[in-house]
């Protein structure tokens, strides 16, 4: 994922967000839009800022097509921004999804992101292979003792994630990016 952060000034203010593939816009820390290319390549916002706002835009690069002539112009991440205001310049940061990192995150309620990690540790009595129902979040990846176990989207085709008993313990830490 890359998030490009940019300030936008005081006032009434409008941005259209031209992007491939799954985007979020947080201003001031609220998530705000959570959008698809399958319902549109772009988004539009129009929101009011009493001060200046902090904007951040999230994209998620998905999956390349790996065949026919439309692999040759297929676009990924942010494709641009139309805005009412004019900015300086976008900073970027990427993030990374490495299980090591996920598991030592520490709980940070200033944090302005667009995803959400949640923790929640779990004991079983009987070590068995299962399954995670992901239908109550949105889209997002599951760890499971540091284990990724794969990507979740509420639209489908995957709602639930196969985890081997292998990868389980009686005490067990589950991980969830949302």
């Amino acid at each position: 994922m890359l998030s490009y952060m940019l300030t936008a000034p005081a006032g009434n203010n409008t941005m259209e967000i031209y992007f491939a593939d799954y985007a979020y816009v947080v201003i001031n820390g609220e998530r705000t839009i959570h959008n698809t290319a399958k319902t549109g390549r772009y988004a539009t916002r129009k929101f009011t800022c009493q001060k200046e706002c902090a904007v951040e835009i999230t994209v998620e690069s998905q999956s390349h097509i790996n065949y026919d002539r439309n692999m040759l112009n297929q676009r990924k991440g942010l494709l641009g921004i139309k805005s009412s205001f004019t900015f300086g310049s976008l900073s970027m940061k990427i993030t990374p999804f490495d299980p090591v990192d996920v598991s030592a995150l520490k709980e940070d309620k200033t944090a302005v992101s667009a995803g959400y990690f949640y923790q929640a540790d779990f004991k079983l009595s009987e070590v068995t292979d299962t399954y995670f129902d992901m239908r109550q979040f949105v889209k997002g990846y599951l760890y499971v003792n540091g284990r990724n176990l794969g990507r979740f989207w509420n639209i489908g085709p995957q709602f639930r994630l196969y985890c081997p008993g292998v990868w389980l313990k009686a005490d067990n830490r589950m991980i969830i990016f949302d």
